[in-house]
């Protein structure tokens, strides 16, 4: 993923440009043993992993959102659908997500776009008031 921003970006730097980064990741959440799915050391590696695509980047900021601050306590599958949805006000923004083949990968995808959504001030939900 750093190789592939990076050549959007190197455009950029050559000519002269400021190019000012931020990484915005979800941060691990281990939860109690009822709730836990998968083991919790995969999330030191995660942590791990999102600090060296930053450093990669050259990144000048990095932000973090627990589960609950970015997503809310809504189900998963409510979520993917409030994310597609926001993409389909722009629907050429809906042509760059790329899935993985495995279907059980597909919720992280949609949780690495959800979050962008949520830095940028696209995901909260709508509220519909009565005239």
């Amino acid at each position: 993923m750093a190789t592939f921003v990076s050549s959007h970006l190197e455009p950029l730097r050559a000519a002269g440009r400021a190019v000012s980064i931020t990484v915005a990741s979800e941060c691990p959440q281990v939860y109690t043993a009822g709730k836990s799915k998968g083991d919790p050391n995969d999330l030191i590696e995660l942590a791990g992993v999102v600090g060296r695509v930053a450093g990669a980047l050259g990144a000048t900021s990095e932000q973090s959102y627990l589960p609950r601050e970015w997503k809310g306590t809504l189900d998963g599958d409510v979520m993917v659908e409030r994310i597609k949805a926001r993409l389909g006000e722009r629907p050429h923004e809906h042509l760059r997500v790329q899935l993985p083949r495995a279907q059980d990968k597909h919720h992280n995808v949609w949780d690495a776009v959800g979050i962008g959504l949520h830095v940028v001030g696209r995901l909260a939900p709508r509220k519909v008031f009565p005239r």
